[in-house]
Parts: C-alpha cells; structure tokens; sequence
C-alpha cells in the first residue's frame, strides 16, 4: 500500500461508528473463521465498523483539523440503539453482517456527511461517489469467488444479533499495514 502514496506525508484515513470492545471481539472471531476456513483475512485489516465516510487521502500534518471538525460535528449529537441482525453479500465477494435500516443513523450520516463538506469539501476527497449502505464486513477483497459461494448460504442461515448505543464517530488512518482508531469524539451524551 506504501507505493500508492506519492507523497510521505499522505495517508488514508476513513469515519465510522465502532462497537464496543465486547461486539468488536465477537465479530473478529467470525473474521477469523473466514480467515481459517477460506484463507480470506483482508477484513482483519481493520476493527468491526460501520462506514460514514470511506477512505480518502489526507495529510497527516494535517490531521488535527480533521480531529478538530469530527469533535465540533460531535459534541451536538446524541447516542442512539443500532442493531445487528443476520449475514448478507454484495456478490461476488463481500459477507457481512446486516444494520438494520435506523432512521437515527440515516440522519446521522446525512449531516455529518453534510458538515464535513461544509468543513472540509471532503466530497472532493472521495475516490468517487459515495452511496450509503450500512454494513458491517467479515469477509472481502481476498474472499474467492468460488470460497464466497461456498460461505454465502451457510452464513445467511446463520443466526446472530447484537444491539449496541452509538455514542461517538471514530476515525481511522491506514498506517500502511492495517487500519488503527486514532480518535473517537463523543456524542454530548456521553461528555
């Protein structure tokens, strides 16, 4: 990934919701089963999350005004229950765990994505369009067409719920090797 950066000072950073450390776990053990049973570890790259704004290039100098504009959006929102429930697929590579459709989390991507275009334009930033589907990966990217066939029906009968409060925005940077929190802002509810 290192040969993608033309300059030093450039990385990947991305904003998600992140589960807590309890959901998180659980979740990285069903990573582990795809890594295990289908030699697909690419999603083991990054902690369970949920995309607001996907992965786009930015200065690390520059970082805390990133920092800055998550903590000004944050401090004025408030926690909400988000669920978990049962596998799906974009074919013919990806398995992930379903977000059930939030009214709460819609609106929440709508003005967050709106005030970091405000702040930053950070649309312009964007490799390209950006549509969202909530989701939360197990398995992509290095998941074989033939292997996603093969894991596809087993997890979608699969069982599994999790059911958690949201109360902050993470953001991530792309050390080179794997994605790291760097910094989370908490919702007012939990100042």
């Amino acid at each position: 990934m290192a040969g993608l950066f033309m300059n030093p000072d450039q990385y990947l950073y991305f904003f998600a919701l992140v589960p807590p450390e309890d959901i998180q776990a659980s979740i990285t053990r069903i990573k582990e089963e795809f890594k295990e049973r289908y030699n697909a570890s690419h999603a083991l790259k990054s902690p369970p999350h949920i995309t607001l704004i996907p992965p786009f290039e930015y200065e690390k100098s520059s970082e805390e005004t990133l920092i800055n504009s998550l903590d000004e959006f944050s401090i004025r929102e408030t926690c909400f229950q988000q669920r978990l429930e049962g596998f799906g697929s974009f074919p013919p590579r990806v398995l992930f765990i379903k977000v059930q459709k939030n009214e709460a989390l819609k609106e929440l991507y709508f003005r967050f994505r709106r005030y970091m275009d405000n702040a930053l334009d950070i649309s312009s930033l964007l490799r390209g369009p950006s549509k969202f589907s909530p989701h939360m990966t197990v398995a992509f990217r290095d998941l074989t067409r033939e292997n996603f066939y093969l894991a596809k029906p087993e997890y979608e009968k699969k069982s599994i719920t999790f059911e958690f409060e949201t109360d902050g925005i993470s953001l991530l940077r792309h050390n080179r090797k794997y994605w790291e929190i760097i910094h989370k802002s908490w919702f007012k509810a939990n100042k």
